[in-house]
């Protein structure tokens, strides 16, 4: 498996096959939302289908767990090709339910301590890999993104983006559990020193001592205020 590779790959969608581009150039790194779209049969309209699987390999940007070699493992996922790369316009955020990762806008340097842009590997996946990938990722988005290699060029490809209800509206102290994979496959992939010294760095707590600012997303607001309206109604 190839973990350094100077090529630059523009991925159109999911379902479409990679071209090979020497410009570099591409969007602003700005994600977009991706559909995978079945064949249009004779006989039925056509539409998404969330567990249709693309028929093509994807490119896929891993930033959190899924850096870990032994997550991959227990998943029954293998990677075709692994690419260390940066996303410059975006940074790692625990702001996932439960403190878990997401990624999102770069904030601007204004201090020694601001985050660094978020680095991790473009997976290539087979259409079945993929496809396994989504069904463990279900809190998230499938978005597109454009990252830079450490070569150098650009590379197209697909992540996974905590969907709104499940956002917190402030990172929190993730798990050191959790952590401890992103640190483990930081160094198992060999990424950026800088970027390993800062996962080190990065505060934890212990799994247990979670409290209910780790899971005061929108959507358990909007259960909290529909379990207080169902107790009104039934009290009168």
């Amino acid at each position: 498996v190839s973990r350094h590779a100077n090529t630059s790959i523009v991925v159109d969608q999911m379902c479409t096959r990679p071209k090979l581009s020497s410009s570099g150039r591409g969007s602003s790194g700005n994600l977009i939302f991706v559909r995978t779209r079945r064949p249009r049969p004779k006989s039925h309209m056509s539409g998404i289908v969330a567990n249709q699987a693309p028929e093509i390999d994807v490119w896929y940007f891993a930033y959190g767990a899924n850096l870990d070699p032994s997550v991959l493992q227990r998943r029954e996922i293998q990677p075709l090709e692994s690419i260390n790369c940066k996303v410059p316009t975006l940074q790692l955020s625990f702001n996932h339910r439960g403190a878990y990762g997401n990624v999102m806008p770069k904030e601007p340097n204004t201090s020694l301590d601001s985050p660094p842009c978020v680095h991790g590997a473009m997976y290539r996946l087979s259409p079945d890999d993929m496809q396994r990938m989504k069904q463990f990722e279900g809190g998230y988005n499938l978005a597109s993104v454009e990252v830079t290699t450490y070569g150098g060029d650009t590379l197209n490809g697909v992540t996974f983006v905590t969907k709104p209800a499940l956002r917190l509206e402030e990172g929190l102290a993730p798990m050191e559990t959790y952590l401890g994979k992103l640190r483990v496959g930081a160094k198992h992939l060999e990424l950026d020193p800088a970027y390993v010294a800062w996962l080190d760095a990065h505060p934890s707590i212990e799994d247990r001592f979670r409290g209910q600012e780790y899971y005061d997303t929108p959507m358990q607001q909007y259960v909290n205020v529909g379990a207080v309206t169902v107790m009104l109604l039934t009290s009168w």
